[in-house]
């Protein structure tokens, strides 16, 4: 299993921004927590924690949130599996399982956890259940 804290990445709605000719690009915000993501998984590899992701994929995400203020649990998610996809090198249709909660921590650091682990075990497991 893969374990990586992240911040939390900007919302659906600041992902991409539209400049004066029409053209369609990626925000500041956006780049930025794409640069993190990578420096993350570049230390990892570092210190040889991880060296290939296997297909299919689990992905549980944790927000850590500060403040309750309105934020839909959804709202990272498409920046954070394409990052990921990005830097693993997978298609985010190879996630079969994903997993979102949202917690509050008052005083704390606001955060994504994430956990990236394979599901070929367990999908074998679930089949052979269901020939029983």
């Amino acid at each position: 299993m893969i374990r990586l804290k992240l911040p939390i990445p900007p919302s659906v709605n600041h992902i991409y921004r539209r400049g004066r000719n029409g053209q369609v690009y990626k925000s500041a915000s956006a780049r930025e927590f794409q640069d993190a993501v990578t420096l993350a998984v570049y230390e990892l590899w570092e210190r040889e924690e991880i060296r290939v992701v296997q297909i299919p994929l689990r992905l549980q995400v944790r927000w850590v949130l500060t403040s309750r203020r309105r934020w839909d649990i959804d709202n990272g998610c498409k920046l954070l599996l394409d990052s990921l996809a990005a830097c693993f090198h997978f298609d985010d249709n190879d996630v079969v399982d994903l997993r979102l909660t949202k917690v509050y921590e008052k005083g704390g650091v606001p955060r994504c956890e994430v956990a990236l682990s394979n599901m070929k075990e367990k999908l074998a497991e679930m089949a052979k259940g269901e020939q029983d």
